[in-house]
């Protein structure tokens, strides 16, 4: 390699990743806007532990019938102890599937690495008796097979399978292979992950202890900002 490339590949690196930020960011549409209701205790906990943290970009998870604004709190708490969990907004399917669509293979991983680090998961303890705000992933794994992105990138062709009477012109990823995204948390014996999928209603949370193993269903197609409630 020359001195000059040397010199000019890591700007056009640069320039790639940025222009491919602002594709997505662009073209993808914006993240719904829901609530979710919280005891007022549990929120200023929340802002104390994580001041940098927005009140308005917040994740739900629970049992299969988690829900919005007061519906949180019925059905977050699982587990022996129970606890629940609230996971800092990262991207929605649609933006997810946006920046895979319009960034360069070599920009990607990076690109969508940085975006899931700054990923903040709440423990909320039974009842909301405490809540506590975990620091960031302690290991990411990011991965978007090559055969679906070079499908995919730069072109016009649907993203699923049969999505298009089943023509060839289709990115199907039973046969080109699915991203994978897994956030991992310590918190005390405890092990947390995050499987996020950028279909709805797939991404889930594994809470892990010794030999148990309990799933909580996340919602990450929406944007969540707390409310003081009187919601137990």
């Amino acid at each position: 390699m020359s001195r000059t490339n040397a010199r000019v590949r890591p700007w056009v690196r640069t320039r790639a990743f940025c222009v491919s930020l602002l594709l997505g960011a662009a073209l993808a549409p914006a993240a719904r806007a829901v609530e979710l209701a919280l005891p007022a205790s549990a929120i200023a906990r929340i802002g104390a532990a994580c001041p940098d943290c927005p009140p308005d970009g917040w994740t739900a998870c629970g049992s299969q019938d988690v829900a919005w604004g007061k519906g949180f709190a019925k059905h977050a708490f699982l587990g022996t102890p129970k606890r629940g969990y609230l996971l800092g907004f990262s991207l929605t399917g649609a933006e997810f599937r946006k920046f895979v669509e319009t960034s360069a293979y070599p920009v990607l991983q990076r690109g969508l690495e940085r975006r899931f680090y700054r990923t903040r998961l709440v423990v909320l303890d039974d009842a909301f008796a405490d809540a506590r705000v975990l620091a960031a992933p302690s290991e990411i794994v990011v991965a978007v097979p090559e055969p679906l992105h070079a499908c995919l990138y730069g072109t016009w062709r649907p993203w699923g399978c049969c999505v298009a009477n089943c023509a060839k012109e289709e990115c199907c990823e039973k046969k080109l292979g699915s991203p994978t995204v897994e956030l991992t948390w310590r918190d005390g014996d405890e092990t947390l992950v995050l499987h996020y999928s950028h279909t709805v209603g797939v991404s889930w949370l594994e809470r892990r202890t010794g030999g148990t193993s309990v799933r909580y269903a996340c919602l990450v197609d929406a944007k969540g900002k707390l409310r003081a409630s009187d919601a137990k």
